[in-house]
């Protein structure tokens, strides 16, 4: 079976403590957390993957809200396409 990543960057000192402390240690499996650094802002890399493309997009949805939901307002770096992994 095919499968396939998409990432997203969270700007570091704008993700809430409760955020930080879920994505630290109580992601599902098919996400992976690491800290990066990008024209000098440190954000927080989210890798999502997947089987299907469609599978990525849900786990992205319900990632978005649950970031959202947290009360994270900074900036957000996200690829520009599902890749194959």
């Amino acid at each position: 079976m095919m499968s396939y990543k998409f990432s997203i960057g969270l700007e570091a000192e704008a993700v809430p403590a409760l955020l930080g402390q879920w994505l630290e240690g109580n992601l599902p499996v098919d996400f992976s957390v690491k800290p990066r650094t990008r024209l000098r802002i440190r954000f927080i890399e989210v890798t999502i993957t997947g089987d299907t493309p469609e599978d990525i997009k849900d786990k992205h949805a319900a990632l978005a809200k649950v970031v959202r939901g947290s009360g994270f307002r900074g900036v957000v770096i996200k690829d520009k396409k599902i890749r194959k992994a």
